[in-house]
This record gives C-alpha cells, structure tokens and sequence, in this order.
C-alpha cells in the first residue's frame, strides 16, 4: 500500500521541524556551556603640545605629561617647546574567562596542563576555571605526580617556588640532593602537604623571582614587610603563607616591639585585618580599626581615628616621637615611630604594612616574622614550608596579648552564590595570576563572603563590602611582587564612595592636581610612571585645596599659621622673615623683609659659636653651662660633654637645654642612654623629636625655636621683631652688629675672653677669634642701587 504525497509531506515537515528545534536546543546547551566574563583593556595614546599649555592639558584635557621633545628646549620659559603627553583609552567587552577557550567559550585548558588526566569542568560556576580529574595514582594541579614514587627519600624537583610549577627530572622523584645541586631545582617535595615542600638554596634571586615568589628589599632606601589575610612578605621579600589568629611578633627588638593579631569583623569592616600593638620601653600603644590606645603602665589615653583631620599628623606622646595619622580618602591608619624610622600601616581592607628605613638603628637587630632585614631572602625560604613557618610564629608569639577570631568556610547552599561574587579575581587580574595565584585569596573570599552574608546584621551589602577587600588585598600583594598595579575598580566592580566633592577614577595620577604646587612640579621624575591607581581624587579640571576641589585659577595660598588667601592678598610670613603676595595656582610670591627677619645662632659641640650677627669664635676647655640667650622673658641655656658611640652605632654627643620662659623651666636632656624631656609639652614650650637625629624645642609657636642633633650640633633661631637688640649671652645681642656682639648683663662692652668668663662656668675657658664671616644670609638683602 503506498503512502500517499500529503502524509509525506507532512512527515517531512515535522522532521524538518524537529531537526530546527533540536539544532537550538543544541545551540542553546553550547551557551549554556560558555564562560564568557567581562574584560577591560586599555591603550595609551601619546600627543604631543605645547609645554606652555601644561596646566590646561593636565587639568581640562586630563592628560598625563611624559617628556619634553628631544628637538624643543627643555623649558617651559620657551614658547615655542613641545612636550609629549598621554592618556589611557580603556575598553570593555566580553572574552574568555581564565581556564577557557575558542569561538564559544567553552574549551577547557587547565593550567598547568593534565599529563596524567583530563580537564573538567568542575561546575562550580560560569566563572570558575576548569581543573584537572586525575587518574588513578596520581595527584597534584596538573597530575603531574605519581604517588606510589613518594618515600622519605625521594620526592619530586620543581622549578618553582612552593613545589608548583614546571617538574624536573622527567617526573621521577629523587633525592634531595640530585634536585637542589644537579638539576638545579628551585624546591623538592610535594603538592600533597603531608610530603612537604623544602626550598632549595638558589644561587641568585632571580631564580625566585622568575617564579613571582620573592621580590628583593623595596628600592628607594626602605624595606616593607606587608601581612594580608595568611600571605606574609618579609622585609627581605620572601613570601609565604601561615593560618594564625593569635599575637605574633612581626618585628622584635630591644628597643622596640610590635605585634599583629587577627581580628574579623564580618558587618561593619566585612574583612578580616590585623589589631598591632606597639612596645617602646615601659609604653604600649594598641591600634584598631576605629582607635588608637596609649597605655604607660600608670595611665591610659585614646584617640578616636574618625575625628582625626585628613592627612595630619598628630603626636600621641609628650615627647612627639610617635605620631598618628589617618588618610580619609585611602582609609589608611599610620602610625610613624620617628626615633627608629619606623611606619605602621592598616587599610581598610584589612592590610597590614611595616616600613623600616635601611639606615634605621634597628636594621642590626631585627627579629620576628617580618625577618631579619639583612638583604638576603635565602636564610628566610624555610618560612615556605609548613614547619618553618610554624617554628618562627611559635618563637615570637604572645601569649600574654589574647588571640583573635577568624571566618569559618562557606555553607554547601552559598557556595555558588560566592563562587559567582568571588568571580573578579579570575577575571580581572589575569597579568598577576602567574606571580600570586588566586587559590589562597579564592577561598579568603568565599569565606568572607559567606561570613559577612550570614552574620547578625550584615547581608549582600556587607558581603559585596567583603569582596572588595579580598581583591583589594590580592591588588596590593600583586604590586607589591611584580611592581606593577591592576585597574581593577570600574563603576560596576567595587566602585569606591568617595567624599564630596571628589569622585571615584581608576586613572589616578601618580602626582595629583593640588593647590600651592607649581606646574613644574608635575614634570618631576617621580611622576612620569606609567603606573596608575585607583582612588578618589577631584572631579577633571579640578585642584585640591583643603579636602576640597576648585578650579587651578581659583587656588588659594595656605600661610604657615594654616590660614587660607585668595589671589593677591599680601602678607607677612610666619617667621617675619618675608613680604608675601599670593599668585597663580596658589603660589606664594616672597622677597625678603630684613626689618622683620629672624636670626639663627649655631653651635658645635658647645666649642665653635656663630652669634645671631655673624661672629664666629672657638671656645676652649669648654664645660659647665654655657648661657646662650637671655632676656627678661626668656632664658637659654646648653651643657655639653664628651661624644661617644651608643649602642646603636649612632654617634651621640649628650648635650642638655634648659629654656625657662615666664618663669617656667623646661628641659631635652640627650644623653647616650636616651632622651628625657621635662615640662615639653604646654602651651608655650613644645619639645619634639622630627627626624632621628634631630629634636626641636618650640617657644610660643616658633617666637624661639632650637634645633638639637645627636652629633651635638645646635641651632637656635629667635624672631628680630621680638628680640633684637634686646638679648645679651654667647649667640650676641642680635642688632645687626656682629662688632658689639661681646657686651655684658650691664651692657659693657668686653673682650673674648672676659665675655667667655661672663656667659660660661667653666673657670678655665679660653677664647679664639676665628675668620670674620658675612652677615646672617637668611636677613642680608643686597644693595642694588648700582
């Protein structure tokens, strides 16, 4: 029986129907099966202009200076100069996410590859890169390990740091010395933690550095030691990870001692960061996120962080050896320890920093989990392995400080949703994944995530907060290895709240547009880098002045008593010293005012004397006390004695001041066992240590300031308008007249050597007149009549 032309037809016509429908089926499962993320790029274009349009080019166009044309004259003062300029055009579309490849997405390439299994799709998310399904026997990131090889002898050799990375030897395991002297190897061991991972003792540090584990001591005279989550970095660079939540040592000295413990705050800071505790002799200064706590053993004081002002530093103890500061804009906390050039750091992301100058007194003695700071990583590679790390926090913990708290891993029903939030740092960080894998900051976000989406009061906001810090942290350890900083934020992922009237940008300038900074200014080396940042700055075509934007044309000048001037106000400077007027981009325009100047007086080791007029004398067998100023609001006295080593190495020549104003006596008393201060702190006399060398004493706010060195050197330098003619003493009575500088307490005119026996209590003093010297150069105006 045939079948009869309509029937099949219609037969046709369903088949042709199912084949359309399963072909979109198919296509809709291979889109399903796609990982495609969000990719940002940028490109920098290069301009060329003229130099004399700078503040234009950098305030309206937003463009970045690079260097003047070789062909034009290196000054803006020519109008005709060329200068070369840039700016970033960035971009964004769609790409594979990491692990993933081809026209759809959806081709796994695990990294490194599988050698002994396949790459799978774990499922986990659109995300998430694939891994690989080992066969049996085989373990490790690319199945590159066979375990039946494993024995206390022998293990595996990688080129890598933390046994990851390429494998030697063909795969076979072997012993350890085959690995680290004939081949070469960078560690020997397992991936499987229960084997361990020993470093070998590599002959250069670019062994290590080829393989983003350790990065030398920070150029420019510092070295930094940073603690984010578990990642450490010492002050030498090694870096290493260790899951600790109690009181370790980071940095341990005689003079001075700091701690870290880890405290988590899933709501309020979504992050996990570091409280530090700070031991300088017999005080303790405790640092956490909202306060810093000064406790000396009798007494306690606060300091609320929020209600500092922006970016001023504030001294927390009398004798202004330790100051705080916070940067509202970058949410940064720091703590500066002038004596041992010592900075603290904690960022909002739970960060922690500690930076140490190279020619700190400190270096010699350095201890604790930041490491020994004696330029060489090698002897701090055993803190890569689970059981070095373990003994140097074992070593330097504090028990007596109470340990702190830590997030538990994700709940099986958040898992995608983290993994889904957790997605950037797969995606936005690609040029770090070879230097910092993301493993460690992957499960750090997840936990965190689920920590912040879980706890009492805190919810997708406190959980978006949370993985913002983790990419945060993950950026900074990422720049702190490869040198290197990732545009991250954009105004979709983790754009940051800035205060009005600043606005978020991912372009920062290195060097941004302020107030009271001259256009040349921006032409410094420091600023041509072509790295850029992220961060609150002013709107375009703005400048800062005082936490606040306004046009570069509408700058105010800021005097030195913190008052603000607009455009063409004339003033007096602070120390009487110059007639000001204010000018362009908020420049003060000076020229020197010798009626209303201050003079200095300098001396040596209590030996060799400058007076306030320019005479210059030696003082022989100089001891006792050494009357320097007087008058009849005010007393200055100095005694010195012999200069010696102090235990730190530093050349100390103890010397003592006494300053009695109104009656009240105050004294700095630099000695080799230390420093004691008495009365420096009041309303009108402030002593302070600025550097480490160098302490100042502060009468009425700058009326009389003495500058006073280690080496024994002092300046001492007094405002004409209230002083002059009015002192007698060894720096002269400040007149002008360096020839009647040696008068006495009646006004009579002396020679040398009486005046020594007037103004000293050493009875075997003797006086030399010395080479005549010009008049005091800070007050000397040149006749310029013709």
């Amino acid at each position: 029986m045939g079948v009869s032309v309509p029937l099949l037809s219609k037969t046709l016509l369903l088949l042709l129907v199912w084949l359309v429908n399963f072909q979109s089926v198919q296509s809709l499962l291979r889109i399903d099966r796609s990982h495609f993320c969000n990719a940002r790029t940028g490109k920098k274009v290069y301009e060329d202009h003229l130099c004399a349009d700078l503040m234009d080019l950098l305030t309206v166009k937003g463009l970045h200076f690079e260097r003047f044309k070789a062909e034009s004259a290196p000054t803006f003062k020519d109008t005709g100069a060329v200068c070369t300029f840039s700016r970033l055009e960035a971009s964004s579309g769609k790409d594979c996410c990491r692990g993933w490849a081809g026209v759809n997405c959806d081709i796994a390439v695990c990294e490194p590859s599988c050698q002994h299994g396949k790459c799978v799709d774990t499922g986990k998310s659109i995300t998430a890169p694939p891994e690989c399904q080992c066969d049996p026997l085989y373990k490790g990131k690319g199945c590159e390990e066979e375990t039946s090889q494993l024995t206390e002898e022998l293990r595996f050799c990688y080129a890598g740091g933390d046994c990851h990375g390429t494998i030697l030897g063909g795969g076979v395991a072997m012993p350890i010395t085959r690995c680290c002297e004939d081949l070469g190897g960078t560690t020997w061991g397992s991936q499987d933690q229960s084997h361990g991972c020993t470093p070998c003792s590599p002959g250069s540090p670019e062994c290590i550095l080829k393989d983003g584990v350790v990065e030398s001591v920070a150029s420019g005279g510092t070295a930094t030691c940073m603690a984010s989550g578990d990642i450490y970095r010492t002050l030498d660079g090694v870096v290493f990870k260790y899951h600790s939540v109690c009181a370790v040592g980071m940095l341990i000295t005689d003079a001075l001692r700091i701690y870290t413990v880890s405290r988590c705050d899933p709501v309020d800071r979504s992050t996990c960061s570091k409280d530090v505790i700070i031991e300088i002799e017999a005080t303790t200064y405790t640092l956490t996120s909202t306060t810093l706590t000064v406790h000396d053993g009798s007494d306690s004081i606060s300091f609320d962080i929020s209600k500092l002002v922006h970016n001023r530093p504030t001294a927390v103890n009398n004798k202004g050896t330790v100051n705080l500061k916070y940067d509202a804009l970058q949410e940064t906390t720091s703590v500066s320890i002038e004596a041992f050039d010592v900075i603290v750091q904690v960022d909002a992301d739970g960060t922690f920093i500690l930076v140490v100058r190279e020619d700190s007194p400190l270096k010699a003695s350095v201890q604790g989990v930041c490491g020994n700071m004696d330029g060489d990583y090698a002897d701090e590679l055993a803190l890569q392995t689970a059981v070095g790390a373990q003994k140097v926090f074992e070593k330097f913990k504090k028990d007596s400080i109470a340990c702190g708290s830590s997030v538990q891993t994700c709940p099986p029903n958040l898992e995608d949703d983290a993994n889904e939030a957790c997605s950037a740092l797969s995606t936005a960080f690609t040029e770090c994944h070879k230097a910092v894998t993301i493993n460690d900051y992957l499960e750090r976000c997840r936990s965190y995530y689920c920590a912040s989406m879980t706890a009492p009061g805190g919810g997708p906001q406190a959980a978006q907060k949370a993985v913002c810090n983790v990419l945060s942290s993950y950026n900074k350890v990422c720049t702190m290895i490869t040198g290197t900083a990732t545009m991250w934020r954009t105004p979709q992922l983790c754009p940051k709240n800035c205060p009005a009237p600043y606005v978020f940008t991912s372009r920062m300038r290195k060097c941004p547009i302020m107030c009271g900074l001259s256009p040349m200014s921006y032409t410094r080396s420091e600023c041509y880098s072509s790295m850029r940042f992220s961060g609150c700055d002013c709107p375009l075509g703005m400048a800062r002045l005082n936490d606040t934007c306004v046009a570069p044309t509408d700058c105010q000048c800021v005097a030195d008593n913190g008052k603000f001037y607009s455009k063409g106000a004339a003033i007096v400077s602070g120390d009487h010293c110059q007639s000001c007027i204010c000018g362009e981009y908020g420049l003060w325009q000076c020229t020197p005012s010798p009626d209303r100047c201050s003079a200095t007086c300098s001396i040596n080791q209590g030996r060799l004397v400058k007076t306030f007029d320019g005479k210059l004398y030696a003082i022989g067998n100089s001891c006792g006390t050494l009357q320097l100023a007087k008058s009849p609001e005010i007393d200055i006295q100095m005694e010195t004695s012999t200069c010696t080593q102090s235990g730190n190495g530093v050349h100390v020549c103890p010397t003592f001041i006494s300053v009695t104003y109104r009656g009240k006596t105050s004294t700095l008393d630099i000695s080799v066992e230390g420093v004691s201060i008495v009365n420096g702190y009041s309303p009108n006399v402030y002593i302070r240590q600025v550097s480490r060398h160098i302490y100042v004493v502060d009468v009425r706010g700058g009326n009389a300031r003495i500058f006073v060195n280690l080496d024994g050197t002092v300046h001492l330098k007094m405002k004409t308008s209230l002083y002059k003619n009015k002192l007698v003493g060894l720096c002269g009575n400040m007149d002008g007249n360096k020839d009647n500088d040696f008068t006495t307490y009646s006004q009579a005119s002396v020679n040398g050597q009486a005046f020594l026996e007037v103004f000293t209590s050493c009875p075997t003093v003797t006086y030399t007149e010395l080479s005549p010297v010009p008049m005091n150069p800070l007050c000397h105006v040149e006749d310029r009549r013709g």
